[in-house]
Order: structure tokens, then C-alpha cells, then sequence
């Protein structure tokens, strides 16, 4: 039997890291769009102008992940990294259980109202019915009634970039004039979250509310949409309107001649929803439900901390914006990396199972991708982490 010694092995892991460095920085040129002067900045190369909340959230667990996530893409084409885990030639991105929370999640919205299928033939038609819906809901939630699934979106701290999320349940009880803020979470275990997860959720729900007050304050303009590159004087397509006037809100909503442009649309609706008078959200909660029982496991509120959500704010939007390289999970934490699919692919842990404390960075000052020498000494090498990367 052939027996590789530790300097052989340190060899493969440092060729490898070089390989899957030269491929993700190879995958991230080729995705970088125009309107970021030949730079990385995620926030556009990767969501198109926007940042959804989940990702910001999710960056609590591990940001390199929400990063990979949006790359798979194209890196599950590239030599090195299509060796991912996958089932089959599918990346698994999208684990059991997280396809069965998502079906609970559908689930709940259809218990207080149907879904209607709309031809859209515009960037412009989505997001005209994203707030369009936004306002139908919260005119429900204003009347007492409870609703599922809410649009929000917004720049409530004036970062210069643009928030997106979706709210799991508003309530409003016009008795105390009390507006509550719930998201659902579900467990496969029958047991309450770790700290961190709980961290993480509790600053989604933080960043919800910060967006919805935004909106029915009146703070939301319509310039902020600009990152998104949408055409404001682009005439809606038939199904929206057709769908907006069977709601009976065409006299708010449309010109005189029967039509209106996309930036004309969203102006009114922004002045339509501040116009509501809804109160800011008064408490905010998270409802733990197991999986295979529908039982709940626990209601935990969430108590609003605008230093610390600013804090984590700023900290991740510096990553969306271009400004700093992602960041993965720290050897205390290395545990998380058990149950990702990019386990076996990924260049932060590769840097840490040889000990490398900083990989050198590209002194060209609008490069942001770290280079493939990795001086590495062998003395540094975990034994035990070499034999699990080539077991």
C-alpha cells in the first residue's frame, strides 16, 4: 500500500487552494457587470441592484456561503469547484428540509388568501406589483386583518443601497392599536434554536421592521430605487394594469387616459401606503414550529436593538458593496462547515486547514480577489484535518 507522507499531502491542499483561488476569480470577472466600473461589487454583480434581508441575515452564519450560493451557477461548470456536493449532477442547494420549511411557509400564506397568476412581461411589471402588493396587504392589515407574505423594501439608514424582504405574518389590533411583526421558523429537531441562529433571525425581524416603518412613514421614495436599472417612463404591460383595475384602484392609481408609466405607478403607491397612517411595528416575534408534527415548540419575542442591528448592517453591506472580500466561519465555529455542500470546495477553510492566517491581496487597487501564491509551512499543518480532506 502506497503511503503519502504529510509534505505530499500539504502539497495537494496548497496546488488545490491555488486551483479553486484562479477559478473563483476567473467566475467572479465573468459575471461582473458594466455599471460597476470592471469591479466586483456584489450588490450588483449578484442581486441586481438590491440586497435581499435573508442575505444579510444569513451572513451571520456564514457569509462565504450566501456568496457562493449566488455564484454555484457558474462555479459548478469550473473544473475544481464542480466537485461540490451534489446529488446526482444537482448541487444540493436546497437540503429536504429546507424545501419542506418553504412548503410550510406557502402553506401559511394560502390560509388567508388565495394567489393570482399575472403575465408580466417587464422588470418594471414585477416590481410595480411588488408594491402594488405591499399596499393591497397593509390596507388588509389596517382593517384588522391578519396577512402573509408582505413586500417590503427600502434604504432606512441611508447606506445608499436598496433592502428587500418578504414579512411572514402582520397583525394589527385597532383595539390597542398595537402592530405585530411574526416570522415563522421551522425546526427538524423539537427543540428551540442555538444562540446564533436565534441572532440571526432576530436581526432579519430587526431589518423587517426598520423597512416597514420606513414605508408607512413616508421616509420610502421612489428615487431609491435606482441601483435596480429600471425604465421609469416604461408603460405598464396589460396584465398589471388589468389586474390593478379588476381590484378597482385604477382611479388612484392611473393617468387620466387610462395608462401610466412605472415611475408615475410606484410615485402614487409610495404616497398611497405613507398615507395609510398604520402605526411603526410594536412588537416583534418568532414562532418555532416543528417539521414533522406542525407542533409549536416555542413564541420568543424579539426586542429591537437599532445599535446592534446597525452594527452587523454596516458590517455586511461593506462586503455587498465591493468594499472588503467575504468572510467565512472561524475554527471555533468550524463545525457550521459539516453540513454545507461547499465543504469540500471551499477556499477559506482550505486557507485554514493550512493555517494560512492571510492570503496576499492583489496590489492593483481595484482588485479584489486574492492571489494564488500561498506561502504555507509544513510545521503548520494539522495531521488530523489533512487525513479528513483526502480520507
Amino acid at each position: 500500500m502506497e503511503v503519502t507522507s504529510n509534505a505530499e499531502v500539504e502539497h495537494e491542499v496548497i496546488a488545490r487552494l491555488a486551483r479553486l483561488e484562479k477559478e473563483l476569480a476567473e467566475v467572479k470577472e465573468a459575471v461582473t457587470v458594466k455599471n460597476s466600473n470592471g469591479r466586483y461589487v456584489p450588490f450588483k454583480t449578484l442581486r441586481n441592484g438590491t440586497v435581499a434581508v435573508s442575505d444579510i441575515s444569513s451572513g451571520l452564519w456564514c457569509e462565504l456561503k450566501v456568496e457562493y450560493n449566488h455564484l454555484h451557477w457558474k462555479l459548478e461548470k469550473t473544473q475544481e469547484w464542480s466537485k461540490m456536493a451534489s446529488i446526482g449532477n444537482e448541487v444540493v442547494l436546497q437540503t429536504p428540509e429546507m424545501k419542506e420549511g418553504k412548503a410550510i411557509h406557502a402553506a401559511k400564506e394560502l390560509e388567508v388568501h388565495s394567489r393570482t397568476t399575472l403575465v408580466m412581461e417587464t422588470r418594471e411589471d414585477e416590481w410595480a406589483m411588488r408594491l402594488f402588493n405591499t399596499y393591497i396587504q397593509l390596507l388588509s392589515v389596517k382593517e384588522g386583518r391578519t396577512e402573509r407574505e408582505i413586500p417590503v423594501l427600502g434604504d432606512p439608514f441611508s447606506t445608499g443601497l436598496l433592502l428587500s424582504g418578504v414579512i411572514d405574518q402582520l397583525q394589527y389590533s385597532p383595539k390597542d392599536k398595537c402592530l405585530t411583526l411574526l416570522d415563522f421558523k421551522t425546526r427538524v429537531k423539537k427543540c428551540l434554536p442555538s444562540r446564533g441562529q436565534k441572532a440571526a433571525t432576530a436581526l432579519q425581524l430587526m431589518l423587517y421592521k426598520s423597512l416597514l416603518d420606513q414605508m408607512t412613514t413616508g421616509f420610502f421614495q421612489v428615487h431609491q430605487l435606482r441601483d435596480l436599472d429600471l425604465d421609469f417612463n416604461m408603460p405598464l404591460s396589460s396584465g398589471p394594469v388589468d389586474h390593478v383595475l379588476n381590484c378597482g384602484l385604477g382611479s388612484l392609481l392611473f393617468s387620466d387616459e387610462g395608462w401610466t408609466t412605472f415611475g408615475g405607478f410606484a410615485k402614487s403607491l409610495c404616497l398611497l401606503i405613507a398615507g395609510l397612517d398604520m402605526p411603526l411595528v410594536g412588537s416583534m416575534l418568532v414562532h418555532y414550529i416543528h417539521q414533522g408534527s406542525m407542533e409549536t415548540i416555542g413564541v420568543e419575542p424579539v426586542e429591537y436593538d437599532e445599535d446592534q442591528m446597525r452594527s452587523c448592517l454596516d458590517h455586511s453591506l461593506a462586503f455587498w458593496k465591493g468594499e472588503r472580500l467575504s468572510q467565512g466561519v472561524e475554527v471555533e465555529e468550524a463545525w457550521k462547515c459539516k453540513t454545507c455542500q461547499f465543504h469540500d470546495v471551499c477556499v477559506w477553510r482550505l486557507r485554514r486547514c493550512c493555517r494560512v492566517t492571510s492570503a496576499p491581496v492583489c496590489a492593483a487597487r481595484d482588485c479584489n480577489s486574492t492571489c494564488s501564491s500561498l506561502p504555507v509551512s509544513a510545521s503548520d499543518v494539522k495531521d488530523d484535518i489533512l487525513d479528513e480532506l483526502f480520507q
